[in-house]
């Protein structure tokens, strides 16, 4: 496998996502190569530290300022109408 390869493969490797030969090919790579390695831990690093973050809810507001940015209300249907075309 190519270090190219390796490396638009290395995210589904760590999240455990490739079927077993794609992987096993990953792990082969990484196991002889000696540029990917770093890139995989780096990787694996951040990720955990992504992981390790709380969950913050959205409050509801957020939400509706977001839903108001993408269908304003000029534009909004009526309670019971949908906004899908007919």
């Amino acid at each position: 496998m190519r270090c190219q390869t390796a490396r638009s493969l290395v995210s589904d490797y760590i999240d455990g996502e490739l079927d077993a030969s794609t992987a096993a090919e990953v792990e082969a790579h990484l196991a002889d190569c000696a540029s990917c390695p770093p890139l995989a831990a780096a990787l694996q690093a951040v990720l955990g530290q992504l992981r390790a973050l709380p969950e913050v809810p959205a409050e509801l507001s957020a939400l509706e300022r977001a839903l108001a940015d993408v269908n304003p209300p000029s534009g909004r249907p009526q309670q019971g109408e949908s906004s899908w075309p007919s």
